[in-house]
């Protein structure tokens, strides 16, 4: 947890990708703002963004400093054996209708086939609706998660963190049903207008913690745009070694040993 902490909470904060400093100079993204200075350059970008795609994210990020557009996907939740939510949790009576159990957006990884078959012989001795690899029966149910995304306007009365929290929660109780081992942190990302920030998520003996959140960066700025993607491949660089390894340990061995067809037991 605390490796994880550590590479979110040190983002520079100079971060422009050097390679795109004459771009910039001569083709601001408005008339009307300055280029960037020199001191908001940073020495790292470039390792993270491959130099051949670094126009086209420049441009995406111009587009994004002129009009912020963001798409939503409804994610059903996970029922248990038994025809009940994984997430029991309801709104209190004085929170608002809009607090729902889904997030918007996820961070996954994409298995090969191999372990899709694994994990696929696996499930077939269990209740259709215990066979996800996430708190999801929709369309990604068979994709590891390793990050999720919960954005709001601006002063919109919904905390996204509460809804991000109910959804880490899901996974939390689907691990402890299927017996998965829990002690990998959640991270997860809250937008609210410009503002985006970052939470970890840890399971604990009374349940759920949370640590966070704590600011990701602005997307009103250039800077704070280039921050925001810098802390985003972090996650996903996280996810592709980290979060991986701990794949590999406990959920592809948890379905090697649990295939009906080598004698594996339920769980």
């Amino acid at each position: 947890m605390m490796d994880l902490f550590a590479l979110l909470d040190n983002i520079p904060s100079s971060v422009l990708p050097p390679s795109l400093k004459s771009i910039y100079d001569q083709d601001t993204p408005q008339k009307s703002r300055d280029a960037p200075r020199h001191h908001q350059y940073g020495s790292q970008m470039d390792e993270f963004f491959p130099s051949t795609h670094l126009v086209q994210i420049k441009n995406k990020v111009d587009e994004v400093l002129d009009v912020a557009i963001w798409g939503a996907r409804d994610i059903p939740l996970i029922y248990d054996e038994n025809g009940s939510r994984v997430t029991s949790e309801e709104p209190g009576p004085s929170a608002s209708a809009e607090i729902s159990k889904m997030v918007d957006w996820s961070m996954a990884l994409d298995l090969n086939i191999k372990d899709v078959d694994k994990i696929s012989a696996a499930f077939t001795a269990h209740n259709i609706n215990e066979c996800s690899l996430n708190q999801s029966l929709s369309s990604i149910k068979r994709s590891p998660l390793f990050g999720d995304m919960e954005v709001k306007r601006q002063h919109q009365v919904t905390d996204p963190a509460v809804q991000l929290a109910i959804w880490k929660s899901g996974w939390l109780k689907k691990a402890i049903w299927h017996q998965w081992d829990t002690s990998l942190p959640m991270p997860g990302i809250t937008v609210e207008g410009c503002h985006w920030s970052w939470s970890l998520f840890m399971a604990a003996e009374k349940g759920l913690v949370m640590l966070g959140p704590f600011s990701l960066g602005n997307a009103s700025s250039l800077g704070g745009i280039w921050r925001i993607l810098y802390g985003i491949n972090l996650l996903f660089d996280w996810g592709a070694t980290t979060y991986r390894d701990w794949f590999d340990k406990h959920i592809i061995k948890w379905a090697e040993e649990h295939n009906p067809a080598v004698g594996g037991a339920k769980g």
